[in-house]
């Protein structure tokens, strides 16, 4: 078997030509950027994060269960939040609201990074940070879903993302 040193290399570059449709159709100009320069100008192109899907899942989950169950169990507990003064409450309400959309907008873009990007290893690094910053649109979700019991404003975000679905997948991450 081989150690990872020698397959993340053989799997990090997985470009080929097209045969079926040029290369200027693939990655649109308006889309890829000007000047528009052929595959064979990014082909050394280096990401900065070299890793494997593998490890991008295994290593930070541990971490992430942690500091999602640390934050609901400080901040979480709708007794706490019904303490706040109302200019409080309604930062947090802001807060639940924008910082979800923030972050469902940057995984949208990093998605066009993973179509668009000129080089296999850049389209793959934006894979990740799309499902990064998926992950961080989940979590507020999560954090804050229980306070839609307290106050039905908490619902902004909700209402404006695929919410449900959203919460769904993040307690399927966070909490199996």
């Amino acid at each position: 078997m081989l150690g990872r040193e020698e397959w993340l290399p053989l799997a990090r570059k997985l470009d080929w030509d097209y045969s079926y449709v040029r290369e200027e159709e693939v990655f649109p100009e308006v889309i890829s950027g000007r000047p528009w320069l052929p595959h064979s100008e990014w082909k050394d192109w280096e990401e900065s994060f070299k890793t494997s899907y593998r490890e991008y899942v295994d290593k930070p989950i541990r971490k992430r269960y942690g500091c999602t169950r640390l934050c609901t169990d400080a901040v979480g507990r709708i007794e706490n939040v019904q303490k706040l003064a109302l200019p409080w409450l309604n930062s947090l309400k802001v807060h639940a609201a924008a910082l979800p959309l923030a972050e469902f907008t940057g995984s949208y873009r990093q998605s066009a990074g993973a179509r668009f990007g000129r080089d296999s290893a850049w389209r793959t690094m934006a894979t990740f940070g799309a499902l990064d910053e998926y992950r961080h649109t989940q979590i507020p979700l999560l954090l804050f879903h229980p306070l839609l019991r307290l106050d039905s404003q908490f619902d902004w975000a909700h209402q404006v993302l695929p919410h449900q679905q959203l919460v769904r997948d993040c307690r399927a991450t966070f909490f199996r």
